[in-house]
């Protein structure tokens, strides 16, 4: 088990059944390294809805041609808070798996990593290097996937351990 240290902050709740009794630390000191960490996902989102943007824009306007600049800025601010809802929800559950693979000095040490200015630093400009990854990597994933799929499965064909490729 992961105790929670002093200046070291867990979530809701210091342990989670679901986890194997497992802290939840959140890389936080009262707000040092967790305050940069929000602002980091902050502005991770910011960045992906100014991109998303455009094309969400072009929609709205193709039924309401007549939609003035004032509640197209207000639709943006509601959708970046719905998209930043949505991805508190999907990585809740992360510092849990961060529990079971670090022990809490090592994540004691990566907290104060992040309040250095390196850490710091880091924090600013991971948000347009993921976005810029992501970018770069999801649309070709799909690719990726088949074509990997596609060579294996002709190495199975020529060491006879299938008969066969079939359909996907």
């Amino acid at each position: 088990m992961v105790a929670a240290s002093p200046g070291l902050r867990c979530g809701t709740g210091d342990i989670d059944r679901r986890a194997g009794g497992f802290a939840r630390p959140r890389f936080a000191n009262d707000g040092d390294a967790g305050s940069g960490f929000d602002h980091a996902f902050a502005q991770q989102n910011a960045l992906a809805v100014a991109n998303l943007w455009p094309n969400l824009e072009r929609t709205i306007r193709a039924d309401n041609p007549n939609i003035d600049a004032g509640t197209l800025a207000e639709l943006q601010r509601e959708f970046e808070k719905i998209r930043l809802a949505r991805l508190h929800e999907i990585v809740k559950d992360l510092p849990t798996i961060y529990a079971r693979h670090l022990t809490a000095e090592q994540m004691r040490e990566i907290a104060a990593f992040y309040r250095s200015p390196t850490g710091q630093r880091m924090l600013q400009v991971l948000p347009s290097v993921m976005t810029e990854g992501f970018a770069l990597v999801l649309p070709r994933m799909r690719i990726v996937t088949d074509d990997s799929q596609e060579m294996f499965l002709k190495l199975l064909l020529e060491r006879g351990l299938i008969k066969a490729v079939r359909d996907r």
